[in-house]
């Protein structure tokens, strides 16, 4: 069958080191960006978005603006087509080019494919990062920590307790996600205790090791 391939450039190759070690990633990193249909042609599209499922369940919207300019997920095309035996590789993106003036989605995307695989037990954290504006405090090239809660842990905001679920106020749930959010890489092993670091909310967090 004809396919379209999307294939990153530059920023992204640079965390491929990190990526190899985990296969299971790698695969579904690769079926996102391979689109199963008849050849796209990025090179006469029209003004209305067209969007189309990935090999991996994911969908990719593209859109022309009025200059001409190509998207695909607001990541800019910079090849709209180039032939290859057996199909086209019909887009290279650059995210560097599509975001200088946006958030650095990138991470919050690796964090969520990380949590896709954690499967049931974190199901209600992905969902809120999900539907977060935490991108925008993110900056390209910077390394971040999350501290992921379980589902377990949100059992106490229950409105059993509360009498109504905090959640569902929008900004109540960007703070909390904000706050399980802290620059820099932190390793367990590393972590000493009484260490305090502040989350990207500009909450402390103390560190404690027990014995």
């Amino acid at each position: 069958k004809p396919f379209t391939i999307f294939a990153p450039k530059n920023s992204p190759t640079s965390r491929a080191e990190n990526l190899l070690q985990q296969p299971e990633l790698v695969k579904r990193l690769l079926l996102d960006h391979v689109i199963l249909s008849s050849k796209l042609d990025l090179t006469n599209l029209s003004t209305s978005d067209v969007s189309l499922p990935t090999l991996g369940g994911r969908t990719v919207t593209v859109r022309v603006d009025p200059k001409g300019v190509v998207t695909a997920n607001n990541v800019t095309v910079l090849e709209k087509k180039i032939e290859v035996p057996n199909g086209p590789l019909s887009a290279v993106l650059d995210p560097k080019e599509a975001g200088k003036n946006q958030s650095n989605t990138s991470f919050v995307e690796n964090v969520m494919e990380v949590l896709s695989f954690l499967k049931s037990r974190v199901r209600v954290f992905q969902h809120f990062v999900s539907r977060s504006n935490v991108s925008r405090l993110l900056r390209e090239g910077e390394e971040y920590t999350v501290f992921v809660p379980t589902d377990h842990a949100f059992q106490r905001w229950h409105p059993i307790d509360w009498g109504f679920y905090p959640f569902s106020v929008p900004e109540f749930t960007e703070s909390v996600i904000v706050n399980h959010f802290v620059k820099g890489r932190l390793k367990q092993e590393t972590i000493r205790d009484g260490q305090v670091v502040h989350t990207l909310g500009g909450k402390e967090i103390l560190f404690k090791r027990t014995r």
